[in-house]
């Protein structure tokens, strides 16, 4: 009976772990986690206008815009990708440069199952994905880009 009890005492202790590091492992942080001195390196465009569609890198974009509208954003962290898409399912891809270390910071939002960034520590799937698109076509659109 003792054993038995000293077993369903290490079980739960066990379940209780690993809930525990799976909670903290998927709460939602912010897509930018510098102090504000990140900065866009691409920035990528759906064309859809010719038969065949491709992804058109633009300039002259509001970059603190998309910054500031970037900054709000909530990811968590997530092992629900699978890599497989077309690039046709894309509709906007933006690299952001974190500095001190940050390396890159990959973001794609397209339709359906494309709406995730990744960077050096792993892949997050973006919260409130499809208005998150819709800010920032928004601002590219009142640059004449989108």
């Amino acid at each position: 009976m003792r054993k038995k009890a000293l077993l369903l005492l290490c079980l739960a202790a066990v379940v209780g772990v690993t809930g525990l590091t799976y909670g903290v492992w998927r709460r939602p942080r912010p897509l930018l986690t510098s102090d504000g001195n990140c900065q866009i390196i691409r920035v990528g465009i759906m064309d859809r206008t010719h038969a065949v569609d491709s992804l058109v890198d633009v300039d002259g974009y509001d970059a603190q815009a998309l910054l500031n509208c970037l900054s709000g954003c909530m990811v968590r962290r997530t092992l629900e990708w699978d890599g497989r898409y077309q690039e046709d399912d894309l509709d906007l891809m933006i690299v952001v440069l974190s500095p001190n270390g940050g390396g890159f910071t990959f973001l794609l939002l397209g339709s359906g199952r494309i709406n995730y960034a990744q960077d050096s520590n792993g892949r997050y799937t973006i919260e409130n994905a499809a208005a998150l698109k819709a800010d920032l076509l928004e601002i590219l659109s009142r640059s004449g880009l989108a």
